[in-house]
């Protein structure tokens, strides 16, 4: 019998089934055929609820699925959305000494995920990829193609046809398994929709002393541009600062957003319970900078880019704070003159 060598880590997978069901049984099927002939363990974990597609899943896991994949199926919970949950179900079946978290939207780049467990393989604590965000045609393009680095081509130059925005920091982390238990693992009071991956980075990063929080921690801002940041996002952004510069950049597919329900909903609930977690953290200005996050992001990116003779004016749209729609070749003439195209039809 031939010897089955080392994975070099764990993929950990959440699926539940409850929103876009189709979509999501059909990437979480796509995504682990890639991932079977790859060096890794696969651990999926399935919230089921008794519907096709579940049974679906289970059974093409019966029939296709291989030593390297383990499909950790459950009734866990009856709250949509309940990443932080499934992600610790996943990690207690864990074998490797190294995780990676990955959601099936994320195109399955096998030389990305290597990397960012072989960082950590090196002593890096917390491996973070930036993510791009693809729009339809992006999502259409990755996939016939499969030219990963056309989408930060055309990020960098301000095309942003295939590209909707840059997730910094983002989900996509690495990490030994025994690190991620000693920070506590996901705190499972997030369920539906955000802040259950920033509370956990907040905690890895303060437990192990990875980034210094700024006096503006508690701002809780989106932003346009990735190093227009602040507060909390600013801070943690930091962290996948190195793998932006070295183009180490996840992809992740379109699909259309739920802008109401349950699901979305329930962010407002989660924002609050995040700036409790802030609160306990940093009861005392002694432990903040008194330097603001936006401009300790900044001069972390200057370093980095310092380190590897790196002109940061490659990187000009990471300050570019126009409109997402700016690039996409959207103007208010061309649907005017689509309008009277219909109309003559």
């Amino acid at each position: 019998m031939e010897k089955r060598s080392t994975p070099l880590g764990a993929i950990v997978i959440p699926v539940d089934f409850a929103r876009r069901a189709t979509q999501l049984l059909s990437r979480t099927i796509s995504l682990v055929s890639v991932l079977q002939d790859a060096p890794f363990e696969v651990v999926v974990a399935h919230n089921d609820r008794g519907g096709l597609h579940d049974k679906l899943l289970q059974l093409w896991v019966r029939q296709f699925g291989n030593h390297s994949l383990r499909l950790v199926s459950g009734k866990f919970t009856e709250h949509v959305g309940h990443q932080s949950l499934l992600r610790n179900r996943a990690m207690e079946q864990v074998m490797s000494e190294i995780a990676l978290f990955l959601d099936v939207d994320i195109y399955p780049d096998k030389a990305l995920f290597a990397h960012l467990m072989t960082e950590v393989q090196k002593g890096t604590r917390l491996a973070m990829a930036p993510c791009l965000y693809l729009t339809a045609r992006g999502t259409q393009r990755l996939r016939s193609s499969g030219d990963v680095s056309a989408a930060m081509n055309d990020y960098l130059a301000f095309d942003r046809k295939c590209v909707l925005h840059m997730a910094m920091p983002s989900s996509v982390m690495s990490m030994k398994v025994v690190d991620y238990w000693q920070a506590g693992g996901f705190d499972e009071r997030y369920y539906g929709h955000g802040y259950e991956d920033f509370d956990f980075m907040v905690r890895f990063a303060h437990w192990f002393a990875l980034v210094k929080p700024c006096f503006d921690v508690f701002v809780d801002k989106t932003y346009r541009a990735p190093l227009l940041a602040e507060g909390f996002r600013a801070t943690l952004s930091q962290l996948a600062i190195a793998n932006l510069l070295d183009e180490h950049v996840a992809l992740h597919l379109f699909h259309s957003n739920e802008m109401q329900g349950p699901y979305r909903e329930r962010r407002k609930k989660n924002a609050l319970l995040f700036q409790s977690v802030l609160i306990d953290l940093y009861d005392s200005a002694r432990q903040l900078s008194t330097t603001g996050s936006r401009l300790e992001l900044e001069a972390r990116f200057e370093r980095e880019c310092k380190q590897r003779a790196v002109d940061p004016q490659q990187f000009k749209v990471l300050s570019d704070n126009r409109a997402g729609h700016v690039g996409r070749g959207f103007s208010l003439q061309r649907q005017v003159r689509k309008i009277e195209k219909w109309v003559r039809q």
